[in-house]
């Protein structure tokens, strides 16, 4: 990510986060940081997954798999940088497991 470049951030503070430097376009590949908090439990090292759900519609789809999450970075206790699409413009709930557990939902807008 450019020093130039606005960085977005949308989650749950404390939670769950993603970075971002624009918005998202359908079916084209982002640059995209996953930050997580958790106090409670190790999830370094982790899998994690990403469902995706388009809101107002039956679509959904696998967005993401992570076999093994990062360590601590930017104050979050794990993370992880990938390129992420999302297929289809709309409203996307994203759900995040770890370990097959639900960890926490985010929200995305997609052009």
């Amino acid at each position: 990510m450019g020093s130039n470049q606005a960085i977005e951030v949308t989650g749950i503070e404390g939670k769950i986060a993603i970075s971002y430097t624009k918005p998202f376009q359908a079916d084209t590949p982002y640059d995209v940081l996953w930050l997580f908090w958790n106090n409670q439990n190790k999830i370094e090292g982790k899998k994690m997954e990403v469902m995706g759900f388009k809101k107002d519609s039956t679509l959904t789809s696998q967005i993401l798999v992570v076999e093994n999450l990062g360590g601590t970075h930017l104050g979050a206790n794990a993370h992880h940088k990938t390129k992420m699409i999302i297929p289809e413009p709309g409203i996307w709930r994203l759900q995040v497991k770890i370990e097959g557990q639900d960890f926490w939902d985010i929200v995305l807008e997609v052009k």
